[in-house]
């Protein structure tokens, strides 16, 4: 309070609280979520309205649906999932049935990632994966076999990324990699026959990683992506990955670090940059 003279006028003098920039307070309310939920504590949601609607879509960002290892069950788990589906953009859908596959993609037009590790699947999947702008695809390719490009719509033109190391070797059919005109990055399984990764090398115009990729064992999959040392050909494309399937994904998901920035960091080492 700042008091003049008799019969002068009052002044009061309040400064305003501290705030935070907008985007170091919403780092901090993500880092005060509990990890692998889809729960946001009612504490955090009651702050602001802004803080709600960071901390909601940050927590369905990343979506798991399996029967067996998610918070989301095949059913009734949908209804609950059509509130945020707009939000999702790492999917990954396990052990579920071709009916349910179909209503989840279409539930989520917004995933750019999406693993789907499942059985067989008819073209209804297929049509419905191309109503997508993927970036990012693990799958068993057989669900592609024999299907047009006039069906799969953008999948064979925005996927950068595929993991199809949840093949069954002897199904897998080389040539339908040619069908993804953007790919520059590809997992196989080591159980694959070398002519299918020398196919990919040779025949992939724009491929710029292969990784070799075996299954880490249970004890050490929280240990993240492992660089083996032995790898199957001289290609500096090629690097020889151990890793959790499930693991990997969800890391990747949730911190960005994976097994497609641990292949490209080794690649980037071994090849000459440009003006060096």
């Amino acid at each position: 309070m700042v008091c003049g003279q008799p019969g002068s006028t009052a002044t009061t003098t309040m400064s305003n609280s501290p705030r935070l920039p907008p985007e170091l307070e919403r780092l901090i309310f993500i880092f005060a979520l509990p990890s692998n939920t889809y729960e946001v504590p009612t504490n955090l949601l009651l702050v602001a309205r802004r803080v709600q609607e960071w901390l909601v879509a940050f927590a369905f960002r990343v979506v798991v649906i399996s029967k067996t290892f998610s918070v989301y069950k095949p059913s009734p788990g949908t209804r609950r999932l059509s509130v945020v589906s707009h939000l999702v953009r790492h999917l990954l859908i396990s052990n579920v049935a071709s009916d349910l596959v179909r209503q989840y993609i279409f539930l989520c037009p917004n995933v750019t990632h999406l693993a789907i590790w499942s059985g067989y699947h008819d073209q209804s999947v297929v049509e419905a994966l191309g109503q997508l702008h993927l970036t990012h695809l693990s799958i068993d390719p057989c669900i592609l076999d024999g299907i047009p490009s006039s069906i799969a719509g953008n999948l064979y033109k925005t996927v950068t990324h595929l993991d199809i190391a949840h093949a069954l070797p002897i199904l897998f059919n080389p040539a339908l990699l040619l069908n993804f005109e953007s790919l520059t990055h590809l997992a196989l399984f080591a159980a694959f026959d070398l002519s299918a990764l020398k196919f990919a090398l040779d025949r992939c115009g724009n491929l710029e990683v292969l990784i070799w990729l075996s299954k880490a064992p249970r004890s050490t999959t929280a240990e993240g992506p492992q660089l083996q040392e032995k790898k199957p050909m001289t290609d500096p494309r090629v690097v020889s990955i151990q890793c959790g399937t499930i693991a990997d994904w969800k890391a990747g998901a949730r911190s960005g670090y994976d097994m497609w920035v641990l292949a490209d960091d080794v690649v980037a080492g071994r090849v000459p940059q440009p003006g060096r």
